[in-house]
């Protein structure tokens, strides 16, 4: 029968396997979680280019909208009624748009 050999290094900072030689250290899986992520030029993720068209599409029709109110231009003012609509909901879909950046 052989002698296993079960001595180990005592000394700290420089562990070693049983046989001698340097032991392979386990990769940290996560240990970039808390780093910084690498800049790595724009990038527009779906969530933000659906934010951008939001804002694009409620500011556009509430300028519409005012224009019509004012000079009587895109819609030759049909109706007082339609233009506030038309203004109520492209401001809801500006707050809307304004809202929901924190999340993406």
């Amino acid at each position: 029968m052989g002698s296993i050999n079960t001595r180990r290094s005592t000394t700290k900072g420089n562990p070693r396997s049983p046989s001698g030689a340097p032991a392979r250290r386990i990769p940290d899986v996560f240990a970039d979680r808390n780093a910084p992520p690498a800049q790595t030029g724009f990038r527009l993720s779906l969530p933000v280019f659906f934010l951008i068209c939001g804002c694009v599409t409620g500011a556009t029709l509430a300028l519409l909208t005012l224009f019509d109110l004012t000079i009587g231009a895109p819609f030759y003012r049909a109706s007082v009624l339609f233009d506030l609509g038309l203004l109520v909901g492209s401001l809801i879909l500006l707050y809307l748009s304004y809202d929901a950046r924190d999340g993406a």
